[in-house]
């Protein structure tokens, strides 16, 4: 509610907007640098409203990530591109970039999602990405800062993860059984979180698993929600989705008669897990392989074989075909946060899983 009373003054209210993804608000600032006001369209009418610095800075702490702004050179300066990608809902064939931008008033980066909006009909077309983003508040959950319209132009303000990819990670170093245990307590942690809101991924992989800091694991979110919806919605909202070679069996094999929830985010977790155990990919990527009942069943042997104690059983608990029976996100969890009083292989030394995939024809 925005009004040109005093606050307090509950009668003399002028004005009442809603506030949602179709409020377009213009930030004005003084020669110093210094808020004075804001326009914003009413009855399609742009109306400015002078207010206070401090004012200012308190409305637009409430309002950041909640309305979409206008003029994004008021508050920041772009640096370079650090990625390319897809929004989730637009063809595969209209690419957007990410920015790494740096906010003048703060000195501090951030990365921002960029799309054409002459590619969309409207906001509506990443309105499910945005909802999920304004709704998780996780340590780690990729944050979402503020949202602009930018002449042709939708800009997603996000943190800057300056440790890039963990797929980048992966190419570049094995992991030890700590640093296993570490990604996937964070990772489950940040997946059952956004079970628990109601929100299932659909494209997690290591691409989307971001690192904080450079060449560490300590500080690892999930990101890209260009697939995330309601879990209740999966069935009418873009059904079948995700990434070829991390895609749980029972998406592939979609039919509106066999709905999926958010179980199928554990299954593509089994697959990073096998990718951090053994430098390999479980499934051939850019292909949606079949995985069926024999697949399942000459997984199990190796694994059985090759990775013993629990580390072996969790992940083919992860990997189970029927989804009623696999693991959740907060079962898992506990398991790897009680990892460090197991022994998780009994006979077969760490080195030796870097060569399971080689057991399996269809791994690369």
């Amino acid at each position: 509610m925005l009004n040109k009373s005093h606050p307090q003054d509950q009668n003399n209210i002028k004005y009442e907007i809603t506030i949602g993804l179709a409020t377009i608000l213009e930030w004005k600032l003084d020669q110093h640098k210094q808020f004075k006001g804001f326009t914003i369209e009413i009855a399609k009418k742009e109306k400015y409203f002078l207010i206070s610095h401090l004012d200012c800075v308190f409305l637009k702490d409430k309002l950041d990530s909640k309305v979409v702004y206008k003029n994004i050179n008021t508050f920041y300066k772009p640096q370079t591109i650090i990625g390319e990608g897809n929004f989730g809902k637009v063809s595969r064939n209209n690419l957007l970039q990410v920015l790494l931008i740096k906010n003048t008033q703060d000195g501090k980066m951030y990365a921002t999602k960029t799309l054409r909006n002459d590619l969309m009909t409207s906001l509506d077309d990443i309105q499910d990405e945005i909802a999920a983003l304004q709704s998780l508040k996780h340590r780690n959950v990729v944050q979402l800062k503020s949202i602009f319209q930018h002449k042709k132009y939708w800009l997603l303000i996000m943190e800057y993860c300056e440790g890039g990819q963990l797929k980048e990670y992966l190419e570049n170093h094995s992991l030890d059984n700590s640093e296993i245990i570490a990604v996937m307590c964070q990772l489950l942690s940040g997946l059952a979180y956004i079970h628990n809101q109601g929100f299932v991924h659909r494209d997690i992989k290591p691409e989307n698993i971001l690192l904080r800091k450079k060449d560490s694991l300590i500080d690892i979110v999930i990101s890209d929600f260009g697939f995330a919806v309601k879990i209740d919605d999966v069935s009418t909202n873009r059904p079948r989705c995700g990434t070829p070679g991390y895609i749980a069996p029972e998406i592939i094999t979609f039919d509106q008669k066999h709905n999926y929830n958010e179980l199928c985010d554990m299954f593509s977790c089994g697959v990073v897990l096998f990718r951090l155990i053994t430098g390999k990919n479980l499934l051939q990527e850019n292909s949606n392989q079949i995985i069926d009942q024999q697949f399942i069943g000459d997984l199990s042997e190796v694994i059985k074989q090759e990775i013993q104690g629990e580390f072996g059983r969790i992940l083919l608990q992860m990997l189970e075909l029927d989804p009623s029976k696999r693991i959740t996100a907060e079962q898992a969890l506990k398991y790897f946060e009680d990892f460090d009083d197991m022994k998780l292989y009994q006979e077969t030394p760490i080195q030796q899983l870097k060569h399971l995939a080689v057991h399996f024809l269809f791994v690369n």
